[in-house]
């Protein structure tokens, strides 16, 4: 939500990708809440997968990954704290400002329980950058960023092997713009 802004998200969620909103077929399962967004870049399809790997890595750490000497279930902490009936109404109803409200408790969990060596996605190294990034997303929209029009010819015509991934982005693209580096 803080970084897909296009303004036919509610709209599009009416019929098609709405919070939660998933199928059970015969070969496995679909869920569709993701817009096309992340596409726009290497950085945002690195920081998407970097998300999705750290949910996971949340998920199956039922005790010691984070913190081996207290044994917790980190799923049930970061839950302790989200309300995911506002989770849903912000993604469903595109609410930017909710969603600004639902990522304060998830900031704070990140910040308390990821490690920062060979973090994934977010932790302490990168949460500001990333809240700046989201910010100017939402004021500028993606093409602030990445001016491109045309996703394919973007993916096409770019060598990967050279492109940054998010951790690499936030550390120098972002904080350039930050006026830090």
């Amino acid at each position: 939500m803080l970084l897909d802004r296009d303004p036919n998200a509610a709209e599009r969620r009416e019929v098609y990708g709405r919070a939660g909103e998933h199928r059970l077929p015969k070969y496995g399962l679909e869920y569709r809440t993701l817009s096309n967004f992340w596409l726009r870049s290497y950085p945002l399809y690195s920081l998407i997968f970097g998300l999705a790997r750290q949910a996971v890595y949340v998920l199956n750490t039922p005790c010691k990954a984070y913190n081996p000497l207290n044994h917790w279930d980190a799923a049930e902490a970061l839950l302790k704290h989200v309300d995911l009936a506002k989770v849903e109404q912000a993604i469903n109803t595109n609410d930017a400002a909710l969603a600004w409200e639902n990522w304060e408790p998830v900031k704070k969990f990140l910040w308390d329980s990821v490690p920062d060596v060979g973090a994934t996605g977010l932790s302490k190294a990168n949460i500001k950058q990333f809240e700046w990034f989201a910010r100017s997303v939402q004021q500028d929209g993606l093409e602030s960023w990445w001016p491109e029009k045309n996703q394919l010819q973007h993916w096409l015509m770019h060598n990967y092997r050279e492109q940054p991934g998010w951790e690499n982005f936030a550390e120098v693209e972002v904080k350039k713009r930050m006026g830090v580096l």
